[in-house]
């Protein structure tokens, strides 16, 4: 488990899977890939065989520099099993290298994660999944315990599936994360005014937006203010709790604040659009940074992270 995870809307990752694969657009730009080719490189983490992040990221082809998924999925039961022993309560997202339901993990690995959720109620768990569709036929399988917040991403209302496949799910905090968020030709209150109700209707809890972040800043994609502001109103209007996480890279070119410095360096959070005080000032409200209804001894840490 990693601490101090610098994702601001939770507090650790615990990475007891590693290797993903593509699936859907939002995937183009996948952060992930970078990280694990950077730990596949990190001897302190082993070599060969011996690094859990050897088998799973690799060179395109011999003449690229590009990087990309093998499609292998490597399971370090260890990591599971030490979050069941550390006491002191946290609020942990689950596989930010990975997605819990992937197609290429067996069905126990995954009963083995919620029964190590199960096992550790001092903690909440933050899980997001591209993968709808298998966590819909597993999750009558499934015993759900109560510190499990279940997501699905949803960057394009191409993917509004997701979410339908999310509340026929057990789960009993569900919860959305419109990241990166990919504006189109057309507004999203044109091509998606069901919006609202499809929110209030699934049931979901939370909802989490933010733009696409890259360090080229002419690789990440635009996400228009104006589909920031419908998602987060209409989300917060169907009953939801909302957090806006970043602006993302193109806003933050397009606005100038990218190369602003703060004390005397440009911080990855002013080239991301993810510093606050540069935003416009609708969009820095308090409603739109907060949590679903959920009681846990670390909130107040959490809260810290967002002041």
């Amino acid at each position: 488990m990693a601490d101090g995870s610098k994702i601001v809307w939770t507090e650790y990752t615990l990475n007891a899977i590693v290797g993903c694969s593509k699936k859907s657009e939002g995937c183009r730009n996948c952060y992930a890939i970078g990280e694990a080719w950077r730990m596949k490189n990190n001897h302190v983490l082993g070599t060969g065989e011996n690094n859990p992040y050897s088998s799973i990221v690799n060179r395109m082809d011999q003449n690229s520099s590009a990087i990309g998924w093998t499609g292998k999925i490597h399971f370090i039961p260890e990591r599971l099993a030490s979050i069941v022993n550390k006491r002191d309560s946290r609020l942990v997202f689950v596989n930010s290298l990975s997605d819990l339901f992937h197609e290429s993990l067996a069905d126990d690995v995954i009963f083995q994660h919620f029964f190590a959720f199960s096992s550790a109620p001092q903690h909440q768990f933050q899980i997001l999944t591209k993968r709808s569709a298998r966590l819909l036929k597993m999750s009558s399988r499934i015993d759900w315990p109560d510190n499990v917040w279940q997501g699905v991403t949803v960057e394009h209302p191409s993917q509004e599936h997701r979410i339908r496949d999310l509340a026929s799910t057990g789960a009993r905090i569900k919860w959305v994360s419109f990241e990166p968020l990919l504006s189109g030709p057309k507004p999203l209150h044109d091509i998606w005014p069901n919006l609202r109700n499809l929110i209030a209707e699934a049931g979901i809890h939370w909802v989490v937006v933010g733009g696409e972040s890259s360090k080229s800043k002419d690789v990440a994609r635009y996400m228009r203010l104006e589909d920031a502001r419908y998602v987060l109103e209409e989300c917060a209007a169907a009953g939801a709790k909302t957090l806006l996480k970043q602006l993302g890279t193109r806003w933050a070119v397009a606005s100038g604040t990218y190369a602003t410095r703060i004390n005397g360096k440009i911080a990855k959070e002013v080239r991301v659009g993810a510093l606050r005080e540069l935003w416009p000032n609708d969009l820095r409200q308090p409603a739109f940074f907060a949590y679903p209804d959920v009681k846990w001894k670390s909130m107040s840490r959490v809260r810290h992270q967002l002041q």
